[in-house]
């Protein structure tokens, strides 16, 4: 059992609410829900070294096939996850052309989000009605409004994804910039694992994938997202059911692949180790490493360097950076071997050997290619004996 809080100590109790390295708060403020018991049904699995994952239906990994003048960085496959792909911080980036509008065409309505950036309120399009969350940023100049503002510009100039926040608008008001993106009404997976405790192995997965899929998305598309955790991961409904799309928000600390530095990171404990080195690198594997952590979140409620959720951020970033993930701990007694098996591959401690966001895709537990094979020879199995008793019983032919 395992209670679950937004305790500015206990990170693995409080999840996901350690303080970001260049202190940017989350994409939407909360009030510290009541602690709750994080209950799971307990199956001992005898823990399994990794195995080797199948080949991508995709082949190597991908990453931007973008021009060094359009993206700020030039990625072949190849050097997808090599700390040699970009290390140098990029050449300042002219945004895309974005038409605006005013703040006459948008009636401002209840806040809905603060922090250090300005604040979030909910906006309704006046001759639509459709409704929008308003970022608004007093300095324009921001680095993280402008990082975010790029990402979004960018991912709307490629099409947009479907598991990615839109954006709608963009407009000055009152000395503020404001940019206003889809309203996702459902809230952040970090409140529904509060609310409802850790997923079942199912719904995890279809949340996963909405997750890996637009992650691929941006890695396709030359971008990292630097900041990903379940504060910044967005559902469409509120309640508990098992199809609810996941929408990834807070582009902030989003860009290319660059070098590390202090003001456009994002949160400690989801960083990988050769990112919380001095001088690191922050590649796509960055990403895959935090949503392994994430998965490992949602499927136990706890974080996988501080099960017990009492360990200073100190010692969580020395235990990352020696890269040993347990599954010991009595909230990880029900997790499948398939589970384990990716949660491992993607809390690797050498980037160079993490899958891509493709590669996690075509794992056996996204696929569910293992479940399948073993209903497969089960079923084959029943009918083998169902036949062979038919036959058995059948009365010798007369001639």
């Amino acid at each position: 059992m395992a209670s679950i809080t937004r305790s500015s100590r206990a990170i693995a109790t409080r999840l996901v609410t350690s303080s970001p390295r260049h202190g940017r708060p989350t994409h939407f403020h909360h009030h510290a829900p009541a602690p709750i018991q994080v209950g799971q049904e307990q199956q001992h699995h005898s823990p399994s070294s990794p195995r080797p994952l199948p080949l991508s239906p995709f082949g190597a990994v991908v990453v931007a096939g973008t021009t060094a003048l359009s993206m700020g960085v030039m990625m072949s496959p190849d050097a997808a996850h090599s700390r040699a792909a970009c290390i140098l911080p990029p050449p300042p980036i002219i945004s895309p052309k974005f038409q605006t509008t005013t703040a006459a065409d948008w009636d401002l309505a209840d806040e809905i989000g603060s922090g250090a950036f300005g604040v979030v309120r909910l906006g309704i399009r006046r001759t639509t009605g459709e409704v929008g969350a308003i970022k608004m940023q007093k300095d324009a100049r921001e680095p993280s409004m402008q990082r975010e503002l790029d990402a979004l510009q960018r991912i709307k100039a490629k099409g947009g994804h479907k598991n990615i926040v839109d954006l709608k608008d963009v407009f000055e008001h009152n000395g503020h910039t404001c940019i206003v993106t889809e309203f996702v009404s459902g809230g952040e997976l970090f409140e529904h694992i509060v609310r409802y405790g850790a997923f079942e192995e199912p719904r995890a997965r279809k949340m996963m994938q909405d997750i890996v899929e637009g992650v691929a998305f941006l890695h396709d598309h030359g971008l990292v997202h630097k900041d990903l955790k379940p504060e910044n991961v967005l559902l469409r409904f509120s309640d508990k059911r098992d199809d609810n799309p996941a929408t990834l928000v807070d582009f902030g600390s989003a860009g290319p692949a660059s070098r590390v530095l202090d003001t456009d990171i994002g949160t400690t404990v989801y960083l990988p180790p050769e990112v919380l080195r001095r001088g690191g690198v922050c590649t796509p594997a960055a990403d895959v490493w935090a949503m392994g952590c994430i998965l490992y979140i949602v499927l136990t409620g706890r974080h996988p360097f501080d099960i017990d959720g009492t360990a200073p951020e100190k010692t969580i970033e020395s235990r990352i950076r020696k890269g040993h993930v347990s599954f010991k701990h009595a909230a990880c007694q029900h997790l499948s071997s398939d589970a384990k098996d990716l949660i491992r591959h993607m809390l690797q401690k050498d980037p160079e050997m993490r899958p891509s966001a493709k590669q996690v895709l075509a794992h056996p537990w996204m696929t569910q290619q293992h479940q399948l094979v073993l209903d497969i020879v089960m079923m084959g199995a029943a009918t083998v004996a169902t036949d062979n008793s038919q036959t058995r019983s059948k009365k010798p032919l007369m001639l």
